[in-house]
């Protein structure tokens, strides 16, 4: 009995030193934004989609537990997205995350934002803030600071 014991020890000691951190690991990381849907203007608010691409380079699957963003239109705060649900990222793979929010566009409503659209540039859409991601017993948190130029239906 105290071989079993013994045994048993020694694996969950290995087991667990050498998993002790991410050194090793190569994180996964948000790298761009696709597919902006602008959907209905009402009141303001204009309701969109956008999609996020994941990409996870190493063998290990991880699943995304919290993702905190501030959604930016032209460097103005639109919208947040707060979530906890998991979201499962196989190995080697780079899974698209779509997400759909209704921004509230009221401050955008200036004259620089007015006269940039009539003359044909488009706002830049930005995405900021973090996720934690998670493998066993480990969370990393994952930096996002994504841009990308986009046309609004006004």
């Amino acid at each position: 009995m105290k071989r079993i014991f013994r045994v048993v020890f020694f694996a969950c000691l290995l087991a667990f030193t050498s998993c002790k951190s991410f050194e090793n690991v190569a994180i996964p990381s948000v790298e761009k934004i696709s597919n902006f849907k602008p959907g209905q203007w009402k009141d303001g608010k204009l309701s969109f989609s956008f999609t996020t691409q994941i990409n996870n380079p190493d063998k290990l699957k991880f699943k995304i537990r919290r993702v905190d963003l501030d959604i930016l239109m032209n460097g103005n705060k639109i919208g947040e997205i707060h979530t906890d649900r998991v979201i499962k990222i196989r190995r080697l793979l780079k899974p698209e995350v779509n997400w759909e929010l209704t921004g509230d566009l009221k401050s955008l409503v200036k004259p620089d934002m007015i006269l940039s659209v009539l003359t044909g540039g488009k706002p830049e859409f930005a995405v900021k803030g973090s996720i934690q991601v998670s493998r066993l017993f480990f969370r990393k948190s994952i930096p996002v600071d994504l841009k990308t130029p986009v046309k609004l239906p006004f």
